[in-house]
This record gives structure tokens, sequence and C-alpha cells, in this order.
């Protein structure tokens, strides 16, 4: 991995005594060994990476100015909704809404809803102010405590506040022209760690459906979907309980076969979606894998989740630190497992000319009792 090393933390190491030297051998090999075996992105030169840096810092602010601003759209596409929330009669909040349970709940209502709409507008105007994104994350989760509060949680916000959340840790500094070194290292840390928390949101949700697979294929009585016809019977069941014609659901469920490896193929992205934070080189063709995933739901069983496709588009597809251009052998063996199978490969098939040079190797053996003597001998 080609990292910019933080000075800062070079002078504050040089300040301590050095590390025994076995011990820091050994934690060194222990880093390396990790980093070799999750991070993958293309190697620059020093002054590269910090162009590189410089050129993703920028992608980033543009990024997070787009995400409030989406943040005001989406607040303002759920307004038809508020005359009935406003006219609620019991709820039962979350705990980021629990302070309903002791107001008037028509006034707290109000309040939720308008300060989500403030707090959006006003993180849109300034997302430099760390209060600004504090607000707007306080806002947005006393919404969801309140529309999570009917028995139902609706997941397609989950990710949206997993970012807002760790935007908060954004640094103030810097905003205005190149920033430090330092202020652009923690700048596109942050954006990174947003990335993680939404890609491990999905290999949750992956590890949870194979979990089921397996559990349907060894105890039952249910049919896996891991049976060719398993996917087959999930979207008969769904269209069946919606009652409702999708836009490709009776095709797939006339080739079985077909819909079965889609969902096999979903299974594998969202399964492997965290090793993905690691491999720069995949950002987009991932993120984009995962947005077709969410088409797919929507002409399939007419479900989608609009706020994680375009938390997909943000984070994954336009991330800061994709690189520009990119290596096609490098970029498959990125793929989850397939580095592994090389590897694998590579090292079980005999390497070229070993047989030969094998065979040539007891051809020209001479015994040490008859070196040197003559043919005829």
């Amino acid at each position: 991995m080609t990292s910019l090393a933080d000075p800062a933390a070079a002078a504050a190491g040089g300040a301590s005594d050095p590390p025994h030297p076995n011990r820091a051998s050994t934690i060194q090999r222990t880093v390396d060994r990790i980093t070799n075996r999750l991070w993958s992105s293309p190697v620059r030169s020093f002054p590269e990476l910090v162009e590189s840096q410089r050129e993703a810092f920028v992608r980033g602010k543009l990024l997070v100015r787009i995400f409030y601003l989406l943040s005001v759209m989406w607040v303002v596409s759920g307004m038809n909704a508020w005359d009935g929330y406003l006219h609620t009669a019991t709820v039962k909040p979350l705990w980021t809404a629990f302070w309903l349970n002791y107001v008037d709940l028509h006034t707290g209502l109000t309040v939720i809803l308008y300060g989500y709409l403030l707090s959006a507008i006003f993180a849109a105007v300034v997302p430099s102010w760390r209060v600004a994104r504090i607000a707007y994350l306080i806002g947005y989760l006393s919404f969801l405590g309140f529309v999570d509060g009917f028995g139902k949680l609706y997941g397609h916000y989950t990710g949206w506040a997993y970012v807002a959340a760790f935007l908060v840790f954004l640094p103030s500094d810097g905003w205005r022209g190149r920033g430090s070194l330092i202020s652009r290292h923690r700048f596109l840390t942050a954006i990174w760690n947003a990335q993680f928390a939404l890609l491990l949101m999905y290999t949750i949700t992956g590890l949870w459906k194979v979990g089921y697979a397996f559990h349907d294929l060894v105890l039952g009585p249910r049919m896996s979907s891991l049976h060719p016809d398993g996917f087959s019977l999930i979207l008969a069941n769904r269209l069946l309980e919606t009652n409702e014609p999708s836009l490709l659901g009776d095709n797939l469920l006339s080739h079985p076969m077909l819909g079965w490896l889609l969902f096999l193929g979903t299974m594998y992205l969202e399964t492997t979606s965290l090793l993905i934070a690691f491999r720069p080189r995949l950002y987009r063709i991932w993120g984009l894998g995962l947005i077709l995933f969410h088409v797919g739901t929507q002409v399939t069983m007419n479900f989608t989740f609009l706020p994680n496709i375009a938390l997909l588009g943000l984070m994954v597809v336009c991330a800061p630190t994709a690189p520009e251009r990119m290596d096609l052998r490098a970029t498959v063996l990125d793929l989850p497992g397939v580095r592994l199978a090389h590897r694998t490969w590579r090292r079980l098939r005999p390497a070229p000319g070993a047989g030969s040079a094998l065979g040539a190797g007891r051809a020209g053996w001479r015994s040490p009792r008859t070196e040197g003597a003559s043919p005829g001998s």
C-alpha cells in the first residue's frame, strides 16, 4: 500500500526511545502482512501521492456539499406526509426521540419535523461548520426515532445516518484553499470511514442472507436460496404478497436458472463489500454493481432504496480516492477471492520447464566414481 506519511506522527514517534529491534520487526511484519492481504492500490511516487491527495481533497469537499444538498432534497420530498405525521395519536419512539414521551405529541412532532428541515438547510449552507453537521445528525436521528416508532424499521434510511455520523468528524480547517497535508489526511480519512461503514452495512446484509441460506439448506424446512429454484420461490412469494406485477419478475420466474445466478452474484457483491473499502481500483465497479442490485430489486420485486443508490453513487462510484486510470490485470486481481485463487494456482502449478530441467539434470549427473573417466573406460 502506498501511503502518505504523517509528519506530526513521525515527529512524535521520534521523540521516544526506539522499540526493541526484534519487537519492531515483528510488529512491522504483522502490519505488512495485514496490509498486503487487505489493501491494494496503485503505487505512486511521493510527488504523485501528494498531488493525488490534493485532487482527492478537492473532490471530497464537493462530495460533502452534494451530500448535504441531497439531504435537503430528502426532507422536501417527504414533506407531503407531514400533515399525517402531525395528526399522529400514539407513537412508540426509539431512543433518539425518547423525549416525545414527556411532551405534548403534536408540539414534539412539530419540533422534530421543522428541526429536521432547518438543520438540513443549515448543513447544506455551511457544511464546513461542525456544529451544522452535528445539528443535522441530531435532527435526522430524531426524525428516524419518530418514523421508526411504529413497529417497522425503514432500512433505506440507515446508511444515510451512518454517513452523516462519520462526516461529523471532518476537520473544520482547510475548507478554503488547498489545506495542509495533515488536514487533507484527516478529511480523507473521515470520508474513508464513512465508506467503510456503508460497505460494512452491505456485508452484514450479505452474511445474513448466506447464513439463512445455509440454515435452510441443512435444517430446512424451507427451500434454501442456494437451490436453483430458491430465488424463484422468493420472487413468487413477494409478487403474491404485493399482488402487483413487476417489470421483469415474470420473465425471471420463467427462467429460474438466470434468476438464481443473478441472486448468487448479488450475494457475492454484498458479502464481500467490506473488502472493497481497501481496494480503490474497485470503487467504481463495485458501486455500480450494488446500484444495479438495487435497480434489480425494483424491476423484479417493486421496491428499492433510493437513498442507498445516492450514497453508493457519492461515496463509492465517485469516491475521491478512486484512481482515474486502472490497470486491467491489477483490477481483476483485486476482486475478492481472485488474488487468493491466483496465488494458490501459481503455488500448485509446476514451474515452466521444471520437468525438462529435472530430466536434463538426471542425464547430466555423473557418479563421483566415474566423473573424469573417459567414455571408453
